[in-house]
């Protein structure tokens, strides 16, 4: 768990990461471990950006599994890449038995609020690629002003490409602004083979900049 935080803060820009073992950052034996006290929080960010490569590098062929994502009452962007910047390629990789809450005032601020998703929340940068990743019904968002399956908000530029959301969203507290694979997009994003079970591909994707290929829902 060390290891990956300190990839996710503090990036090598262009570096080559492999994920060669499953991780688990909170103990999810329990049904309502989400619940329980003292566990390990995940981070949050509204500056940086991730330029760098991750994939799985697991011996069996597999994909890297990662479990106990947590956080509540995220202000501002969380994901197990909060941000993303410019040619990064995140590949292969399951989320599994997370739980990420957000917060959202409408009575502040239309656009007042944080964004919470599997693998990133934001994509600032351009030319960046996700690529089979699957994040499992064990996994639950909540709340937020925007909330994405692998992705939350698009101002840059992203393909995604043989992705999978199967977990479960919960509207309360937020903004009901939900997407299985992007939730918003006004930058350029490119949605091609993936699928979502039990909520929409994306919320709200550009008419001009945005594309959708071989998906379901």
């Amino acid at each position: 768990p060390e290891r990956l935080y300190l990839m996710v803060t503090k990036p090598v820009k262009s570096a080559e990461y492999l994920i060669t073992e499953d991780i688990k950052l909170n103990n999810t034996a329990s049904a309502d471990w989400y619940q329980k006290s003292n566990l390990n929080s995940w981070y949050e960010a509204s500056s940086g950006a991730f330029e760098a490569n991750v994939d799985s590098g697991k011996k069996d062929g597999t994909l890297a599994r990662i479990s106990g994502l947590y956080r509540k009452e995220v202000s501002e962007n969380c994901a197990l890449i909060p941000i993303l910047g410019s040619n990064a390629h995140i590949r292969n990789l399951r989320i599994t038995d997370a739980f990420l809450s957000g917060t959202y005032d409408s009575e502040i601020n239309v656009l007042s609020g944080s964004s919470i998703a599997g693998i990133t929340a934001k994509v600032s940068g351009n030319r960046s690629l996700i690529e089979g990743c699957i994040v499992e019904e064990s996994v639950t968002l909540k709340g937020a002003w925007s909330a994405g399956g692998i992705v939350a908000v698009v101002p840059g530029q992203i393909a995604v490409r043989n992705c999978a959301f199967r977990g479960k969203y919960d509207k309360t507290g937020g903004r009901n602004a939900m997407g299985g694979i992007v939730c918003g997009d006004w930058g350029t994003t490119q949605i091609e083979s993936c699928y979502t079970v039990g909520t929409f591909l994306n919320y709200k994707l550009d008419a001009t900049f945005g594309h959708i290929y071989n998906c379901y829902s």
